[in-house]
């Protein structure tokens, strides 16, 4: 195996800016780049090309307008007052910003505000009638605001340069989205009190009758709960034949092909029988009581789920499925070595599992201390330690998922009270938490994280695990734009408060177990409770907008959810499930099988929420590689949830 330590984390390349003391800026709903976009008359792009700093002189070049249009194609702007050095010497040449010039009104129709990035906000005063291309720099829009207040620029925007210029783009077309004020609810409802702490949970379709049921781990024995109705929930883990052994992890596929769920039990594979009993295999060969977490992955894309195992005591283990070979004596094959997965420092960690290089092979991110990626490559595995932060850690956590853009993985890690949100940019994890606004705030105590639509708006939020007493836990709202609000900062009670601030955390799974097109959670709990989180988002919903309701709001109305359920026998552990609009650009992307960092997992299906609705298209890329597309009528008079199963060819 290659093993390099260049793969690391990279800091966001940002301007000098005085950040810190203006992190817990609260968010004002009444000034937002919306607002910004009607006040000026003018929005545009624009790349710096000269600073002098000993002239206090900075050219830029205008490059595209969102609103508005200039008869002249640069602006040069100076300053006499060396108060400003700290302004000028932000910019550098080559860089972007956004300006918003000429406000309305006769005393204002000159002034000037643009983002240069990383949260700083500057202040100008557009030419005269006889040089209208030059302009005067004022400083620091922030300068002697409260960083606390609601009136703080940094409060606005705070993200990469490159996104506001996106949201400008979209808000002249009316397709922005950029929520300011908290909307997503969650009721509670206890499904159970095991008499030990729960380890993983898991939502699944165990017995194929098109509902999901539920699944919990615990040091006194696993708990299946059948959904035999919407809603009601039975207790058959005796009759299913998993009830007596207590495990700590848990991850469901079809091992065989046949069409049947079955189940991985730390190290321990139930193969679900015809009558729907879970038998006990002897397919892998690894003491379960060593296991740290154990989860099925495609790892040879074949379409036959292969198992990853993380050993409490230090090393990773792949074990390949060899059913796919149709031989007597089918069992799973311990390919680790041969893969290079071997000599890896740190001690037993968790792990995640996602398609990172976009290749459509299932990588592994290992935070085993210090942490690896480890990118599946056709000969075997490619392994990049984190290096930096990660040196030295342990039982850190990640969720690997397309947060900012469709179009790739992002990975969110938990490291003791750290936490970060590192995008893929051209193969290198680059750390954009500093300028996502609210992920930055301090909350202490984090054990695990999950990553998935649980707003119903279409993009995907961060819901972080308490797992320290009288600590709360830590749900971001993704507004889109790699920006996040903490909504429980401006309104209480939007979670169950019992669960969300006392609960001890131990495993969560997401997944729609009632049908209505919301992600709901399965939660468990360090005192042996176990708690199913009903989405109400759907039911605070109004069918229609109000005369006067804001452009957010009446897309979050509007919008249409759909639910992409795989049925096929093979390939759906690892599948990839996009969704087209009618100009074929990716609008969302999720991929099966993840979210399994501290031994949880989830259904194999998808939500999307589309807040342009109108006709689309699914493409489906199985693990194997086969791929089928489905056309979807998501149209604005149609209904607000519909239901896409796609079964085997």
């Amino acid at each position: 195996m290659k093993k390099n330590n260049l793969f690391r984390i990279l800091p966001l390349l940002t301007v000098f800016s005085i950040i810190s003391p203006r992190l817990h800026a609260v968010i004002n709903p009444a000034m937002q780049p919306r607002h910004l976009h009607d006040l000026y008359s003018h929005v545009f792009k624009a790349t710096i090309e000269e600073v002098d700093a000993r002239e206090m002189r900075v050219v830029f070049r205008i490059d595209e307008f969102s609103k508005g249009e200039l008869p002249y194609e640069r602006v040069t702007m100076t300053t006499g007052d060396r108060g400003h050095l700290t302004e000028i010497l932000s910019l550098q040449k080559d860089q972007s910003i956004v300006v918003f010039a000429g406000r309305g009104g006769r005393r204002m129709q000159n002034r000037v505000l643009y983002y240069v990035g990383g949260g700083s906000w500057h202040k100008a005063q557009m030419g005269t009638d006889a040089s209208p291309e030059q302009w005067e720099l004022q400083g620091n829009a922030d300068e002697g605001v409260d960083p606390g207040s609601e009136d703080i620029m940094f409060a606005v925007f705070n993200g990469q340069t490159a996104m506001l210029w996106q949201m400008a783009r979209d808000l002249a077309t009316d397709r922005a989205y950029y929520p300011a004020t908290p909307f997503t609810r969650f009721s509670d409802r206890k499904i159970d009190q095991l008499e030990a702490p729960v380890g993983g949970v898991a939502i699944f379709d165990v017995n194929g009758n098109g509902r999901l049921d539920l699944i919990a781990t615990s040091g006194a024995g696993s708990r299946v709960y059948l959904q035999t109705e919407e809603g009601e929930f039975e207790e058959k883990s005796e009759a299913l034949g998993v009830g007596e052994v207590g495990f700590r992890s848990v991850s469901l596929a079809d091992v065989q092909g046949n069409g049947r769920a079955d189940l991985l039990l730390d190290g321990v594979i139930f193969l679900q029988n015809d009558q729907g009993v879970f038998e006990k295999s002897d397919l892998l060969d690894v003491d379960p009581a060593g296991v740290r977490s154990a989860a099925f992955a495609d790892l040879n894309a074949n379409g036959f789920p292969d198992v990853v195992v993380s050993l409490k005591e230090g090393g990773l283990r792949l074990y390949f499925n060899s059913f796919a070979d149709d031989v007597e004596g089918e069992t799973f094959l311990e390919r680790a070595e041969a893969l290079g997965v071997v000599n890896l420092e740190g001690a037993g960690g968790y792990f995640e599992l996602g398609d990172w290089s976009g290749d459509g092979r299932t990588d592994i991110l290992w935070l085993s201390g210090p942490g690896y990626l480890l990118l599946n490559g056709a000969e075997g595995f490619d392994s990049q330690t984190l290096g930096g932060e990660f040196d030295e850690f342990e039982f850190a956590t990640a969720s690997m998922a397309p947060v900012v853009d469709p179009g790739r993985n992002a990975v969110y890690v938990l490291v003791d009270d750290t936490k970060w949100l590192l995008e893929n940019q051209d193969g290198r994890l680059v750390d954009i938490t500093r300028y996502g606004n609210e992920i930055q705030d301090d909350v202490p105590g984090l054990y695990a994280a999950l990553v998935e639509d649980l707003s119903m708006d279409g993009t995907l939020d961060i819901y972080s695990l308490s797992g320290t007493s009288g600590s709360p836990d830590f749900f971001l709202n993704n507004r889109g734009y790699a920006s996040f609000m903490m909504p429980e900062k401006y309104e209480s009670g939007l979670w169950p408060r019992h669960i969300y601030n006392n609960l001890v955390k131990t495993g969560a799974a997401a997944g729609d177990v009632n049908g209505d097109g919301a992600n709901d959670l399965l939660v468990g709990g360090r005192d042996g409770s176990l708690w199913l989180l009903t989405n109400e988002t759907p039911a605070h919903r109004p069918d229609v907008p109000e005369a006067g309701t804001v452009l957010d709001e009446r897309k979050r109305i509007s919008s249409r959810s759909l639910t992409v359920a795989l049925d096929a026998p093979l390939g759906v552990t690892g599948a990839w499930v996009r969704l087209f609009d009618a100009s074929d650009t990716l609008v969302a992307a999720r991929q099966i099988a993840g979210n399994v960092n501290v031994g949880s997992s989830g259904p194999q299906q998808v939500i999307f929420t589309v807040r342009e609705p109108g006709p689309h298209r699914v493409d489906v890329t199985f693990s194997h590689g086969e791929q089928t597309s489905r056309p979807v009528d998501l149209a604005p008079e149609g209904p607000r949830h519909q239901t896409l199963r796609i079964q085997a060819r």
